[in-house]
């Protein structure tokens, strides 16, 4: 058929039939015998590789021989980004994709992450900066920013966007977050302030909040305070070792 869509169309319906093995052969023998060589014709393929087959190798390759064909088509870079990472290959990753700029929410997430693997930091949390001011209604966002705050030991940034988030939101979801970042600041007096407010919050509090608080109220001479918050600790997780010890 000459329409160049013909093959395209024609491998769509045998995915929609459960036919993929037949589609992937016939749009990779279209590439391979350059019959049929669109970014669209590789763009099924890749979806039908990736995604139906799980063949990450093949779908390497052919990644790799159409971004050098297409290498304007962000759908193809993000794509080979994709499947570098999956394969582990994160500085190939990187290379692919440091300089494009994302737009949606996968895209910056993708971005992101593949910047961490590459031990870039920095460059990882200025990726998640902009998208979270893009969508900062996407908790998933704040979440991962402030890991890598806590793990570069920027708390004072941590704080801010919790605070951020509190004001703009009316809400106190992470002040178990804040509480931690205190206890890591060693500010005695304010992490004792929010584990008392969040002693009488209704929010869901792990086993080691109670290990934390009574520690806190065992440095200021409140011992029987103290001991209750540890037997609340070792109800939720008998099997932590340090209250019984405290």
């Amino acid at each position: 058929d000459d329409d160049p869509n013909f093959l395209i169309n024609y491998a769509g319906l045998l995915t929609g039939t459960s036919q993929n093995t037949q589609a992937r052969n016939i749009l990779r023998d279209a590439i391979l015998k350059k019959q049929n060589q669109s970014e669209n014709t590789y763009l099924k393929l890749l979806y039908i590789l990736i995604y139906l087959k799980k063949d990450f190798r093949s779908a390497l390759g052919f990644v790799v021989d159409a971004v050098k064909k297409y290498p304007k088509s962000k759908h193809l870079t993000l794509l080979q980004t994709y499947i570098y990472f999956l394969q582990k290959k994160f500085d190939k990753a990187w290379q692919s994709i440091k300089d494009y700029q994302p737009v949606k929410k996968h895209e910056y997430r993708l971005k992101s992450i593949v910047a961490y693997q590459n031990k870039l930091l920095k460059k990882s949390i200025d990726i998640l900066e902009s998208a979270y001011i893009l969508y900062s209604d996407d908790v998933d966002f704040l979440i991962n920013l402030l890991s890598l705050y806590i793990k570069g030991k920027d708390y004072k940034k941590a704080r801010f966007w919790i605070d951020f988030y509190h004001k703009r939101h009316q809400s106190d979801q992470f002040s178990l977050w804040m509480f931690y970042i205190y206890l890591q600041e060693k500010n005695i007096d304010k992490a004792f302030e929010m584990a008392q407010k969040i002693s009488k919050s209704n929010i869901k509090k792990p086993f080691h909040f109670y290990y934390n608080y009574g520690k806190l109220l065992e440095k200021k001479y409140r011992y029987d305070e103290a001991m209750y918050y540890y037997e609340k600790c070792k109800e939720l997780s008998p099997e932590f070792p340090y209250p019984y010890i405290a």
